[in-house]
C-alpha cells in the first residue's frame, strides 16, 4: 500500500499511475474492475468492498465449515460522503465459498462522518460468537463487539479504553492498526492496544474489563499482534517507529508481561508507506515474527532457547505479508509481491529454504494491498484449508478499496 493524500489531483496522479502498472503487468483498471467470483482452492472471489490489514486477523470459519470476513470499509470517507465502517461478509455457502453477501449492514459498526474504523482484529468462540476489537478514529475510544455467526446479528458495542492510538486521516488512514485481540483457551477475550507511547493490555473477566496494564513503554509503537500458545502463554509482536525497530514480549501462562525484547533494529521498515505489518505465530514454544525491512524484503526471525535466529526468505519482496503456521512448516502471505501479484512462501518441516507460489497473475490485475489469514490454533475448527483473505487498494481507479477471499491448500 502506498500512502496518498486525499486532494483530487493526487488521485488523478495515483490512478493514472495505477494504470500504467496495471498495463505493464499485462492488464488494466477495465480489467481489474471485472474481475469475477470463481471459488475452489487458489482461485479468488471478489466479496465485496472493504480491507484488510497485516497485523489483525480478520477471517473466520465456523464449525459447521462456513467462512466469514470482518473487514473495514473507507469508501465513503475517502468519498466525503460519509464514515468508515465494518461490514460483516457472510460465505453464501459451506466448505470452499464462491461467493459472500453483506449480513446485518443495518446495525454495522461505524464511525462518524469524515473519521474511519480501525481494520478489526477477529477471532470466534466455541458458541458462534465472532469478539473484535477496533478503534473508533472519531473519538479515540477502543471498541470491543461481538457478531452471533448463528444469527448472523451484531452485538452491542463496549468502550474498552479510552485515548488509544488512531490512524492519521490527512492522507488515506489504512495500514495504521493499534489493537489486536485472541482467546485463551476459555474463549476470554485478550487485549493489547497502543496509547500514545504505551503498549497496553486488558482482558475480559466475569465482571467486565481489567484495568490497563503497561507492557511497554516506547517512541510511537503500532501494529501489534498477538498469538496463544498452547500452554496458555501469550506472545506479542509490534513495530516501534522511533528507531524503528521490532519488539517481542511474552506472558507465561498465569504470569505477567516480560520485560519487551527488540526482535531486529537494524533495517526495518518504519510505517512510512503503510507496508509494514509485523505479525508473529507460536509453535511447540517458538515464536516467529515476521516483517519487512527498508528494501521491503520479508523478514522471519525465529526465538530458539532464548535467542532470535534468522529464518528469512531469500530476497522475497512485498508489502505487508502476514505469518502462517501449519505444525512445523511457515507461510509468508504477501499482501503482494515485487509483480503486484497475491503469493506466499512456505518453508515447510525439515526444510532449509523458502518455496515462492503467485497465487494470481496478469489476468487478474494488479491488486496492491495487505493479506490477513485465519489462524487460531487453540480454536482450530479445519485445518485442511487455509482461509484467506487480500484487497485491492484501488480497485475502480477512485482508491475505492476492494476484498477478496481465496482458500489455499496446505503444502
Amino acid at each position: 500500500m502506498v500512502r496518498v493524500s486525499r486532494s483530487a489531483s493526487f488521485l488523478v496522479v495515483i490512478t493514472a499511475a495505477a494504470a500504467v502498472a496495471a498495463c505493464n503487468a499485462g492488464g488494466s483498471v477495465h480489467e481489474a474492475s471485472a474481475r469475477a467470483s470463481a471459488g475452489g482452492f487458489g482461485k479468488p472471489v471478489n466479496v465485496g468492498p472493504g480491507l484488510v490489514d497485516a497485523s489483525v486477523r480478520q477471517v473466520v470459519r465456523t464449525p459447521r465449515q462456513r467462512v466469514w470476513i470482518f473487514a473495514a470499509d473507507d469508501t465513503a470517507f475517502l468519498q466525503d460522503i460519509g464514515p468508515g465502517v465494518i461490514r460483516a461478509w457472510r460465505a453464501t455457502t459451506t466448505g470452499i465459498p464462491f461467493d459472500f453477501k453483506e449480513a446485518d449492514g443495518k446495525h454495522r459498526p461505524r464511525s462518524s462522518f469524515g473519521h474511519v474504523l480501525t481494520s478489526p482484529d477477529v477471532r470466534l468462540d466455541g458458541k458462534g460468537i465472532a469478539r473484535m476489537i477496533y478503534v473508533n478514529a472519531a473519538n479515540a475510544k477502543l471498541v470491543y463487539r461481538t457478531f452471533s455467526t448463528k444469527t448472523g446479528r451484531w452485538g452491542v458495542a463496549a468502550t474498552v479504553a479510552e485515548n488509544a492510538t488512531t490512524p492519521d486521516e490527512s492522507g488515506i488512514p489504512r495500514g495504521q492498526t493499534a489493537c489486536t485481540l485472541v482467546l485463551d483457551r476459555h474463549g476470554r477475550p485478550q487485549v493489547v492496544f497502543m496509547q500514545g507511547a504505551n503498549v497496553r493490555y486488558v482482558h475480559l473477566t466475569g465482571s467486565g474489563w481489567t484495568k490497563p496494564v503497561t507492557i511497554a513503554t516506547g517512541a510511537a509503537p503500532i501494529h501489534p499482534q498477538l498469538a496463544t500458545e498452547s500452554s496458555g502463554g501469550l506472545s506479542l509482536a509490534w513495530l516501534d517507529q522511533g528507531t524503528p525497530s521490532i519488539m517481542y514480549a511474552r506472558k507465561p501462562p498465569g504470569g505477567s508481561w516480560g520485560s519487551p525484547e527488540v526482535v531486529d533494529d537494524t533495517e526495518v521498515r518504519a510505517n512510512d508507506t503503510l507496508d509494514q505489518g509485523p505479525s508473529v505465530v507460536v509453535a511447540g514454544g517458538i515464536p516467529s515474527v515476521l516483517y519487512i525491512d527498508n528494501n521491503d524484503f520479508v523478514q522471519v526471525q525465529r526465538r530458539i532457547m532464548g535467542t532470535w535466529e534468522d529464518w528469512s526468505p531469500s530476497s522475497l519482496y512485498a508489502h505487508t505479508p502476514q505469518i502462517y503456521q501449519r505444525g512445523k512448516g511457515l507461510y509468508a502471505f504477501l499482501g503482494h509481491d515485487i509483480d503486484i501479484h497475491y503469493g506466499y512462501a512456505r518453508r515447510l518441516a525439515g526444510q532449509s529454504t523458502w518455496t515462492y507460489s503467485a497465487l494470481t497473475g496478469n489476468k487478474f490485475g494488479t491488486p496492491d494491498g495487505s493479506a490477513s489469514v485465519r489462524w487460531d490454533p487453540l480454536h482450530e475448527t479445519n485445518s485442511h484449508v487455509i482461509d484467506t483473505t487480500f484487497f485491492d487498494e484501488n480497485f475502480s481507479g477512485d482508491f475505492d478499496p476492494r476484498l477478496y477471499y481465496m482458500a489455499v491448500k496446505p503444502s
